[in-house]
């Protein structure tokens, strides 16, 4: 591998300027597109998230006629890593990424048209497990499902579209923590319509996230605090009754409050729609748009807070998720309510970096670029007590490179170099107990055996009671 081609792998260029590009939400200098060759079964749905926090997005696909795939992106370069958990999926159709136990590894929940929807939490290294209990394994004829935090108790809920009529109606799954869901399903939620897919967004911009849901009906706007849900049937929705198979949201007018595009089935021979929001109250909102270094570059995955006045915290995370299931820009509107300003934006990326923006003005997009000067994970319940992994320095390097890191409490320990492929390259640090405090080891270039390495990108991890943190380096010959 050529040094120039190098250079550019380790370039995350954070002050480039991004302009506002069509679907996307802002241009993307030097984007490469590739070309995954999956077997050829029908596929229905594909999801981006960084699964395993390497800092390269990875996708996953649901098939109709069952199974699913995952891809590991390593710099451009996609191995199938598909668990079995997730191939033995039964005739799935969609499928989304979500944190449900606020790990920081994202789990997927695979919706089903005809058996059982099951959750898969992941356990990193590329590990998944079927953690399925009653109600998420609802066995409805599901299409999409979304996440989002809709009692504002800070972990994410579930939003189930359901397809055809009674008794597969629209479900609302509570998130209760420790695996434990509740259905809060409304009765109002059962309807007739064929329901394919659910948006989530906050039309009204008070705060609450609100749910859009399209199909072969009346499509239909969900509203409501706390998971107490109502149903509003706005004219622009419902006075279309053609077959909604994908929407999108974004805010097209540039007037702050989330827009609608629908696309209709070809059956119908009718054109795709696009439904403006004319928002008529006076709530504030601000937009968050994340840059990623260490984590990916759009931050899929990270958890966002915003704090308003009267300890009010509004959950967002960003999404890779698709058209199919409420497709948006990695753009983040939040929805104040009343409040004129904002206490903090809290940022929780993907790589473990945990920063804070400090009193921001409403009414603007925030640029928030993910601080790089440690990684950090929480070590038990004392915010104070941190694990954490430092960038090496110097990074590319030649010869050798030094990594540093603070052990939070005594205990098992263990540091290792992998290549791009998850292969382990050197096991730098392997201990039972070690000593907590600050640690630095050189990293020589060579692996296990002594014998030096090729050029390239490598990545070393860092693992510590709870603690999995992963930084990238590279090494130049």
């Amino acid at each position: 591998m050529s040094r120039d081609r190098l250079d550019r792998l380790s370039r995350r260029a954070p002050s480039q300027p991004r302009g506002e590009a069509c679907g996307t939400g802002r241009a993307r200098p030097n984007t490469i597109f590739f070309i995954l060759l999956v077997p050829p079964r029908n596929w229905t749905n594909a999801k981006w998230a960084d699964y395993d926090n390497d800092g390269d997005p990875d996708p996953a696909f649901m098939s109709n006629y069952g199974s699913g795939a995952l891809f590991r992106n390593d710099g451009g370069v996609f191995s199938n890593v598909t668990p079995a958990v997730l191939d033995s999926a039964d005739e799935g159709d969609g499928l989304n990424w979500v944190d449900y136990d606020n790990d920081g590894n994202l789990d997927l929940y695979c919706v089903s048209d005809f058996n059982k929807n099951r959750l898969l939490r992941n356990d990193g290294g590329g590990v998944f497990t079927d953690v399925t209990t009653a109600p998420l394994d609802d066995a409805g004829t599901g299409y999409q499902a979304a996440a989002g935090d809709m009692d504002g108790d800070g972990d994410l809920d579930l939003f189930l579209a359901n397809s055809y009529s009674s008794p597969n109606f629209d479900r609302v799954f509570r998130n209760d923590g420790n695996l434990s869901f509740t259905d809060v399903t409304l009765a109002g939620l059962v309807d007739s319509t064929d329901t394919r897919g659910v948006c989530l967004t906050d039309y009204d911009l008070d705060g609450q996230l609100d749910f859009v849901l399209h199909g072969d009906g009346a499509n239909r706007l969900v509203t409501g605090v706390n998971c107490n849900l109502v149903e509003l049937f706005p004219s622009a929705l419902t006075n279309n009754t053609a077959l909604a198979t994908a929407a999108s949201l974004g805010d097209a007018d540039g007037d702050g409050d989330p827009d609608l595009y629908l696309v209709i089935s070809s059956l119908f021979g009718t054109q795709n729609q696009y439904v403006r929001n004319d928002l008529c109250n006076n709530n504030a909102w601000i937009k968050i748009d994340l840059q990623g270094v260490v984590s990916n570059r759009d931050g899929i995955g990270a958890r966002v807070f915003v704090h308003t006045p009267g300890g009010v915290v509004a959950r967002r995370d960003m999404s890779g998720a698709g058209a199919g299931s409420g497709g948006a820009p990695f753009l983040l509107t939040v929805g104040l309510g009343s409040a004129t300003v904002v206490d903090s934006i809290v940022v929780l990326w993907p790589s473990g970096v945990r920063q804070t923006l400090v009193a921001p003005a409403p009414y603007q997009t925030v640029n928030i670029v993910e601080d790089t000067s440690s990684i950090s994970v929480p070590d038990g319940g004392d915010p104070a007590r941190r694990s954490l992994l430092y960038a090496a320095a110097p990074n590319p390097f030649h010869g050798s490179t030094s990594i540093r890191f603070d052990l939070a409490a005594p205990g098992p320990a263990e540091l290792a170099v992998y290549d791009v492929r998850g292969r382990r390259v050197r096991t730098l640090v392997h201990s039972d107990r070690l000593t907590p405090g600050s640690h630095k080891i050189r990293w020589d270039g060579r692996n296990d055996t002594g014998t030096p390495v090729a050029s390239g990108v490598y990545f070393y991890r860092f693992r510590a009671g709870d603690a999995r943190l992963t930084r990238k380096m590279i090494l130049l010959r």
